[in-house]
């Protein structure tokens, strides 16, 4: 897929909101927050790290401290899953230039990815951290 890094992180931003949207509100955080570890070492695609499992190893890692500093579920609720890989399958069919969405296990959303301004990724993304976070952890 080629993107700038500036159109991935409101990408990203917007797909984590669907995903939070999406979720039962006892998973909302959770799904907020769940590639969190993203921010230190970039989305790596699965099939990768498939190949990697040290580096597996390390990612989790790095998601449980992040998951113990801020507060959400780690290792994430298998609803959280689901959600990540239909929000995946939406991203196939919304910007990827080869469509591969029918070798996952879930159907996109209904609602096209339209990617956000900064201003308005930075805003819709904090104020879910804001309404949902479980604890008084502050980035």
């Amino acid at each position: 897929m080629q993107c700038s890094v500036d159109l991935m992180e409101r990408r990203k931003s917007f797909t984590l909101c669907i995903i939070c949207d999406n979720l039962p509100e006892h998973l909302k955080f959770d799904g907020l927050m769940h590639d969190s570890g993203e921010i230190a070492i970039s989305d790596v695609p699965s099939p990768f790290k498939q190949h990697f499992p040290e580096f597996k190893k390390a990612e989790a890692e790095f998601e449980k401290y992040l998951a113990e500093k801020f507060g959400f579920k780690f290792p994430y609720d298998p609803l959280v899953k689901v959600h990540d890989i239909k929000c995946l399958a939406t991203e196939m069919r919304d910007l990827m230039v080869r469509d591969d969405q029918e070798r996952l296990d879930e159907s996109p959303y209904l609602e096209a990815i339209k990617p956000w301004g900064w201003k308005k990724a930075k805003r819709e993304f904090m104020d879910r951290y804001y309404k949902y976070r479980k604890t008084n952890h502050v980035i």
